[in-house]
């Protein structure tokens, strides 16, 4: 875990602390070569850190996210910035909603507040054009992507998709891939984006790793009359999808086509070629 704050004050040290202090590791299953999100299962790591915290430091780290959130929200199109900085506000608030409700272990709020943290810092970085490209590819029409890597080793990929495919919808997506140079498994991958979604309003969605701890910490998605959302298939979708303080111009396609353009113009038009080799 880097211990570069998000917010450039003193980190928060790995002391010892007394044992009801300590965030307790819950008894792990027998671990499985693979989770059920495809990605390979890395239990008997602690990649993130998030054992070194304790109970005292989740309300702390909860206030610095807090107080971040603006900043963050800065690195979209500035339309947008408004509901980034509620989503993300939002999205940290439930974390310790559900850890308070028993919906989620200790040890999984320290993981959710640290993947939130690294999301910040990758922002922060991506900002200040702190990175390496690794990679930028462009698939078919208006679709690109990016993987970057911090001089600390966190690695995220950015995607960019002006107009609605068969392979998913219009955005501007930031996820992790990787923690200090460490692989992050699929349990970790925090992601953050704006969509035009499929049913025609744009969003703000934030996700933490797999869908079990999503739905844990956002809850289910429901309908006005307050039953469960389900898909067309039947899925049950976390409620991590903000549609508040977004302006209503957004949900046109042809306005959604042109933020994204914008943003990879302005904010990615550094990064369009290969820099680093691998």
């Amino acid at each position: 875990m880097s211990s570069r704050p998000v917010d450039g004050t003193t980190s928060i040290q790995r002391t010892q602390s007394s044992p009801a202090e300590v965030v307790k590791t819950p008894v792990e299953p027998e671990r499985l070569s693979r989770t059920q999100d495809g990605f390979d299962s890395t239990d008997s790591q602690d990649i993130l850190g998030s054992r070194h915290r304790t109970t005292n430091d989740l309300t702390a780290l909860k206030e610095r996210l807090l107080s971040q959130a603006r900043e963050t929200a800065k690195l979209f199109p500035e339309s947008s910035h408004q509901g980034f900085q509620k989503a993300l506000e939002t999205s940290t608030e439930r974390v310790m909603t559900a850890l308070d409700a028993g919906r989620v272990t200790p040890l999984e709020a320290a993981d959710a507040l640290e993947m939130m943290r690294e999301m910040m810092e990758a922002t922060a970085d991506l900002k200040a054009g702190r990175v390496d490209v690794l990679s930028s590819k462009e698939h078919g029409d208006g679709v690109r992507h990016w993987e970057l890597e911090s001089p600390d080793g966190d690695r995220f990929a950015v995607t960019t998709r002006r107009f609605r495919e068969t392979t998913g919808d219009p955005r501007i997506g930031l996820r992790m891939l990787a923690d200090d140079g460490d692989r992050l498994p699929g349990r970790h991958r925090m992601s953050m984006r704006l969509d035009l979604e499929r049913w025609g309003q744009a969003s703000v969605d934030v996700q933490f790793g797999t869908s079990s701890l999503d739905k844990r910490i956002h809850g289910l998605m429901k309908n006005e009359d307050g039953s469960e959302f389900l898909t067309e298939t039947g899925k049950k979708l976390a409620d991590h999808h903000f549609k508040k303080n977004l302006p209503d111009r957004m949900e046109e396609p042809d306005v959604f086509a042109d933020l994204v353009q914008s943003f990879v113009a302005g904010r990615m038009s550094g990064f369009e070629i290969r820099q680093v080799e691998r």
